[in-house]
């Protein structure tokens, strides 16, 4: 994951875009790396 981040504290998430150079604009990228976020955090919930 090159531009998102995903930190934990307890039961509180925090995703964290960082693709400073464009604004944080979306592109392709960004959305695959945000989609294997949200993955991460459904299998964390199971």
């Amino acid at each position: 994951m090159g531009y998102v981040t995903l930190t934990k504290q307890d039961h509180v998430g925090v995703v964290t875009i960082d693709r400073q150079e464009a604004l944080n604009a979306l592109n392709s990228q960004v959305l695959s790396d945000l989609d294997a976020v949200i993955d991460q955090v459904a299998a964390d919930d199971e």
